[in-house]
């Protein structure tokens, strides 16, 4: 018998598992929508055991660490909130966001709560990574990594945090010859339930790589070291590093100020170099991303691609207790660069320009598409012509096509794009945060995700800028042209004053200012920010700030 398309739905029309399906296909404020349609859809879309699936589909499709929620004892409701953490930070942002020229002029979104605690390694050189999903601080030393549980995010937060696990990094004859000087910290999800921690040490003439595995769930987690690797080069001292990145079991690097890539799988201990820089680059130190398979470095007017190879003929073997030789091994340098230009760019005068690249744990695993932007900060005398103007491209791998004569390495096929163009308020420097501080998700909201950004005035750059301040910026929803301009949505987070701070006060005693803050780490999922404060050029503590209200069980 044929049903009646004017009577109710019955639950027993489709089978659960397709009704599972149907919920992950829509936002989860869509369901509870769905749950006024009528009593029978009201029934099932008020289900635990439904929430919990929409749970898990939702980490999986913004890339949250699962173990973040403590699933097994939260509450419908509990599991309602959770879920609708995305979309109450999307309209958050809206509701106190502008598309105005002046944001001085906005107030500050302020924090439902903030803690601070002086226990989460808060040091000299220090690094903290804020997990996706915001329960989870790793925090690295010049002598040790630490993880940290801050508590769920709607739930009491934990004071003070909780030491889940810490391991010492490197041993100490070798830290006592590197003379470390500084440090980078990364982290990537191996899978549902496991961290892939990464820590650099830079010394006087070398550099120390350490990997770490860790499950956060289990029981007696630690920190497992998986692989270390030390590079050296006497091109220069105390020799430059940046993008630290990983992708699977493969770690890349840029070393000295030839930015030349290490590359090295620690799952079978051999490495390979290159590339050294391209030629005119964006910014100081290029920007990379990796993708196991390529390295990608934005040029100052197109992108260069590099296949990544690491077989017998070509890699080195790294040899226990040795150190790379970057000077003697240059010859491993890898060859087969193909450049693509970006799509609809012109050469500018006077112009500052910024790159951002989607954070390294969102592409840990798959990059492609990649969505990227680019800032083009234009320097005039008179403020009415001063602009600020964004770029946003994607770049995807179509196929490959056939060798190049000279490599033998399969040439890429490639789709590359213009997606939109948009406009920021004058008057301020832009440095989007996300590569240095690469935990805000950008998820599967792509073209509208919110980016974290630091502005700066003046408006021409300088040692000593008069302000500070952080902003979360969303672009309008896809549908426009790419050569329409848009207007960036600004919402601001945090203001720093970044005058010389007040001196120290006594002991016990707080100054009457607030200290200077960075390292600005947020969650786009739960609206959770981490940064540190300093005071004298001493890191003092680390502020902990939570936007979006508790998970309220009202049921």
């Amino acid at each position: 018998m044929a049903t009646n398309p004017l009577l109710p739905p019955q639950k027993g029309d489709l089978p659960n598992d397709l009704w599972f399906e149907i919920a992950t296909l829509v936002e989860p404020s869509d369901l509870l929508t769905l749950k006024a349609v009528c009593k029978v859809f009201h029934d099932f879309f008020a289900e635990r055991e439904l929430w919990v699936y929409v749970l898990y589909a939702l980490c999986h499709r913004h890339c949250l660490f699962i173990p973040s929620y403590p699933i097994d004892d939260m509450t419908t409701m509990e599991l309602q909130r959770a879920a609708l953490g995305p979309r109450r930070w999307e309209e958050l942002l809206k509701a106190n966001g502008s598309p105005v020229a002046d944001i001085r002029k906005m107030s500050m979104l302020r924090p439902v709560n903030m803690r601070e605690h002086y226990t989460l390694g808060a040091n000299t050189g220090s690094k903290h990574f804020l997990v996706p999903g915001g329960r989870f601080l790793v925090t690295a030393t010049f002598d040790s990594v630490t993880l940290w549980d801050l508590g769920a995010v709607g739930r009491t937060p934990l004071s003070p945090p909780l030491k889940i696990a810490s391991a010492t990094v490197g041993t100490r004859a070798l830290k006592t010859e590197l003379a470390t000087e500084a440090l980078e910290l990364t982290v990537v999800p191996v899978d549902g339930t496991t961290l892939r921690v990464a820590v650099a040490l830079r010394g006087k003439s070398q550099t120390l790589f350490e990997v770490f595995d860790i499950s956060p769930g289990r029981k007696g987690a630690s920190l497992s070291s998986i692989g270390v690797l030390s590079a050296e080069s006497r091109i220069e001292t105390y020799p430059r590093f940046r993008n630290l990145l990983i992708h699977g079991n493969i770690l890349h690097a840029s070393l000295t100020r030839f930015d030349i890539s290490l590359v090295w799988d620690f799952s079978i201990n051999r490495y390979i170099l290159g590339p050294l820089r391209a030629g005119p680059v964006l910014v100081e130190i290029p920007r990379k991303a990796f993708i196991g398979s390529s390295i990608i470095e934005f040029g100052k007017d197109s992108l260069h691609l590099w296949p990544v190879s690491l077989t017998d003929g070509v890699a080195g073997e790294v040899i226990l207790g040795s150190a790379v030789d970057l000077d003697a091994d240059l010859h491993r340098i890898m060859e087969g660069k193909q450049e693509f230009p970006y799509p609809t760019w012109r050469g500018m005068a006077r112009v500052m320009t910024t790159v951002h690249i989607p954070p390294i744990w969102q592409s840990a695993n798959s990059v492609f598409p990649l969505t990227f932007d680019i800032i083009r900060d234009t320097w005039a005398d008179v403020p009415a012509d001063d602009a600020a103007t964004g770029y946003r491209y994607q770049l995807d791998i179509i196929g490959k096509a056939n060798h190049t004569e000279i490599t033998n390495q399969p040439k890429l096929d490639v789709s590359f794009k213009l997606v939109a163009t948009f406009d920021f308020p004058p008057g301020f420097s832009y440095t989007p945060l996300m590569d240095s501080a690469p935990s805000a998700v950008q998820g599967a909201q792509g073209n509208s995700a919110s980016i974290m950004m630091k502005l700066s005035t003046p408006r021409r750059l300088s040692r000593n800028p008069t302000e500070t301040m952080y902003a979360m910026y969303t672009l309008p929803f896809p549908g426009h042209s790419p050569t329409t301009k848009l207007r960036a949505l600004t919402t601001p987070i945090r203001r720093s004053d970044a005058h010389p701070p007040p001196p120290r006060p006594p002991p016990g005693q707080w100054p009457a200012s607030e200290p200077e803050a960075t390292h600005h780490c947020v969650c786009s999922a739960s609206g959770r920010l981490v940064f540190t404060t300093w005071l004298n050029d001493i890191p003092v503590s680390t502020i902990v700030s939570d936007f979006l209200s508790p998970w309220i069980d009202m049921s």
